[in-house]
């Protein structure tokens, strides 16, 4: 009998911690997808259930820690809608800077762009209040060209670094795209 409550009491703890990140992770696509992508939220797909899905993306959604299966779900998401692999990580932990700059190559190294979402809003889960002018250029890691929002090269496969300003992106050893001319 002990051990029936005892099982019941560890069960119980785990499905309320299970809905609590669900319901964390909810907060940080909504306000991600609110403030920066756009897109439809939580569409069925054959075997799951994209997070994201934009007219160019379908993005996972998780903590950087979890970075091994949203690798995973990012892939099957893109095959099962034909669009590209993106995942959007939030950072819950300082001390995940290590696992964000790991995490974050091999995402891009497979051809998967990714978003750090604690870089559009504040730590409360609401959207940042940002000048409205500000442009997001996007730097294609395999030719280290970046381009403007404009450019048909934008969105490319390999457009996966971001930069908040030109002076970033050269900094960063990016050379301005000869055609929108960022």
């Amino acid at each position: 009998m002990e051990v029936e409550k005892t099982l019941i009491v560890v069960l119980l703890g785990l499905t309320l911690t299970s809905l609590c990140f669900a319901a964390w992770e909810e907060t940080w696509r909504d306000a991600f997808n609110d403030s920066v992508t756009h897109g439809e939220t939580e569409l069925d797909i054959p075997f799951g259930r994209v997070d994201i899905v934009t007219d160019s993306f379908a993005i996972e959604v998780d903590k950087v820690s979890k970075f091994h299966e949203a690798i995973g779900q990012a892939l099957h998401y893109a095959y099962a809608t034909k669009k590209k692999p993106g995942i959007a990580f939030f950072i819950e932990d300082n001390n995940d800077v290590e696992k964000k700059l790991y995490a974050t190559t091999l995402a891009e190294d497979l051809g998967i762009r990714v978003w750090i979402i604690n870089d559009f809003i504040d730590t409360t889960g609401f959207p940042k209040t940002t000048d409205t002018t500000e442009i997001i250029y996007h730097g294609n890691i395999e030719s280290r060209i970046f381009h403007a929002p404009e450019c048909k090269a934008y969105n490319c496969n390999n457009c996966t670094a971001i930069f908040h300003s030109r002076e970033e992106a050269i900094e960063a050893g990016y050379k301005p795209c000869k055609t929108c001319n960022p």
